[in-house]
């Protein structure tokens, strides 16, 4: 049993008598429940605080008046709490207004602290996990649909205060040399609908001089919120870090995704592939070099081995883009290729330069890789072509390029987001 034994200004003395019997689980539940009716007595208490009097009020420009003092029941971290309070209503009717809910800031029924605690709960856990962490370790047996319901309408709030909003930075050790812009997407599929919507991540890293992180900055939308919004908040995530460190190296990190290039080339000096992607060409140049179908085995064995080479050995990059370059020449996987994918056939087509073969230019303006006008690009021509400039791209240098005009279409950012398939 608990009750308030008294009241003195801001304080509140709360009595509870706890029964200890059974075992000593038993008795660790009888003082959690005890505890719990401590704190519903005393946020009960609380609540009472953010009520009006009963006098008319005025919300902007309309007057209210009291239509009533009814029970509401709100959601606690401790339990439900049922609190009587005032309710408003303007002369000529509509919606009700309560002043308390308004006040104590109760989001969907639940306390300021309730709603944090769903919030952050739902964040890294799905909801089914919330709710048993919930009723395990809290005594609070929730619906499902409540937890979404509060967690997205937190998130709603946050998102609607973000521009006004701003993270301080924390205060860094070491200065910082490099800051890395990172974003990317998945396509998920939809409830409420037969179709798609992109979920975005990103991230801003920062990095002192000997390549040690110090602080990382975290975003994320919801396929809800859609791509264009996400991208404004990078923006001006962006911007604030240029205003703390503007001195520092902005690279951009992301996969083959044209979309992605044009964002990061707006705001970072210079872009790279990240290594995962970049391995991806290794298993295109592995099925150029063993193409025949019993030859799975050495395929995969050609690839580990490479991209161990890549990751752990510089000089990796120089004998893989020369082995590129080799099976760049050759053109005797045309016809198997037909033969097995001739679904794909059109995916291959290409503009060519006058000579009639793909033209690769080294770093200076940029590099072109031209189309074939008259057939069919050899594919493992196409997967070593790719290849190269992924592990080039892979070196760091600058992928800053001229606008493009339609005979120079496909620079390397468009060949890698695009990813025309060669082999599936």
């Amino acid at each position: 049993m608990t009750k308030v034994v008294r009241r003195s200004g801001e304080e509140v003395t709360v009595e509870v008598t706890v029964r200890l019997s059974g075992s000593l689980l038993d008795m660790e539940g009888a003082i959690q429940e005890a505890t719990n009716a401590v704190r519903r007595c005393a946020t009960e208490e609380a609540l009472q605080r953010f009520d009006t009097d009963g006098s008319a009020i005025r919300v902007g420009a309309i007057k209210l008046t009291a239509r009533g003092h009814d029970p509401k029941e709100y959601q606690t971290p401790y339990g439900p709490v049922e609190v009587e309070c005032y309710v408003y209503q303007s002369a000529r009717g509509g919606r009700i207004y309560c002043p308390l809910e308004h006040q104590a800031r109760i989001v969907r029924g639940a306390t300021p602290r309730f709603a944090s605690q769903l919030s952050h709960k739902y964040s890294p856990l799905n909801v089914r996990a919330v709710q048993a962490d919930l009723e395990q370790n809290h005594g609070r047996t929730i619906a499902t649909s409540y937890i979404q319901n509060v967690a997205e309408w937190v998130g709603t709030i946050a998102t609607a205060k973000e521009e006004d909003w701003e993270y301080a930075m924390p205060a860094l050790e070491t200065p910082i040399a490099t800051v890395v812009v990172s974003l990317d997407g998945a396509m998920i599929p939809m409830v409420d609908s037969a179709g798609y919507r992109e979920a975005m991540v990103g991230t801003l890293s920062f990095y002192d001089g000997e390549g040690e992180r110090q602080h990382t900055i975290y975003l994320a939308a919801a396929p809800e919120y859609g791509k264009q919004e996400f991208l404004q908040r990078m923006e001006r995530e962006i911007r604030r870090a240029k205003q703390h460190v503007p001195a520092a190296l902005y690279l951009g990190i992301a996969d083959g995704a044209a979309s992605n290039w044009r964002f990061l080339e707006q705001h970072t000096d210079r872009q790279l592939i990240d290594f995962f992607h970049a391995t991806e060409y290794v298993g295109k140049i592995a099925q150029a070099t063993h193409p025949q179908r019993p030859a799975a085995g050495k395929r995969a064995q050609w690839q580990s081995t490479h991209c161990t080479m890549l990751k752990h050995d510089p000089a990796a990059l120089d004998l893989l883009i020369g082995e590129a370059d080799r099976l760049s020449q050759r053109h005797t996987l045309l016809a198997d290729a037909a033969r097995r994918r001739p679904q794909r056939l059109d995916l291959l087509h290409q503009p060519s330069p006058p000579n009639g073969l793909p033209r690769l230019r080294r770093r200076g303006s940029a590099d072109r890789i031209g189309r074939h006008r008259g057939g069919l690009q050899d594919p493992g021509q196409a997967a070593s072509v790719r290849l190269r400039d992924a592990l080039e791209e892979h070196r760091g240098q600058d992928r800053a390029q001229p606008t493009r005009t339609d005979a120079d279409h496909w620079t390397l950012g468009t060949v890698l987001a695009e990813d025309r398939p060669v082999w599936g």
